[in-house]
């Protein structure tokens, strides 16, 4: 009879510390650093996390491997920032950061902008978990209209010289401009 209970209560200990890890795990439960940005435009990196039965022990944005956010909710100051060569925090909504999500806004991007973005998520003890997700993210300049065509005229003559320029509106990288003639590449 001692032997039953003594097998029981192994087997309840087996089960115990194969469902109390689930329950403690922290994580990123959705990631948003996108892939392209245009560098007159304020872009947003967001990422949102479950931390179980853990506190929060702070959210870290980094850019190439250096820490330029953090927030750290227990702490008397939450939020510290760095100065990172490319990154310039928004100043009308720098950031938004709560126990589930932490998003900073960045504005002034440059070529420099251009990096691997990372958001890390750490558990308070006794745990201290870490969990982190990072993405590249090119910085662009897309044209924001047509391209412009000037000194084409309606009808031509056979033998008629066709002068004509094209400009593309400001563009990073910058634009590749081809023409056609009903359709056919023309090489220049």
């Amino acid at each position: 009879m001692m032997m039953k209970r003594r097998w029981t209560y192994q087997i309840t200990m087996i089960l115990l510390s194969h469902v109390i890890p689930l329950s403690n795990s922290v994580h990123l439960t959705d990631v948003q650093i996108p892939e392209f940005a245009d560098i007159r435009d304020a872009v947003t990196l967001s990422c949102s996390y479950r931390m179980g039965r853990n506190k929060l022990n702070s959210v870290k944005w980094y850019k190439d491997g250096h820490e330029f956010f953090r927030y750290s909710p227990m702490m008397d100051q939450q939020i510290l920032n760095w100065t990172v060569a490319g990154i310039t925090l928004y100043n009308e909504n720098p950031y938004r950061c709560n126990r589930t999500t932490c998003s900073v806004s960045l504005d002034n991007l440059s070529s420099k902008s251009s990096g691997v973005y990372r958001c890390e998520i750490s558990a308070d003890a006794p745990s201290f978990t870490i969990n982190y997700s990072d993405q590249r993210m090119t910085v662009v300049a897309l044209p924001r209209h047509d391209p412009i065509i000037q000194g084409i005229h309606t009808i031509y003559n056979i033998d008629d010289v066709l002068e004509a320029n094209c400009t593309s509106d400001a563009s990073y990288p910058p634009s590749t401009i081809t023409w056609a003639i009903n359709g056919e590449l023309v090489c220049i």
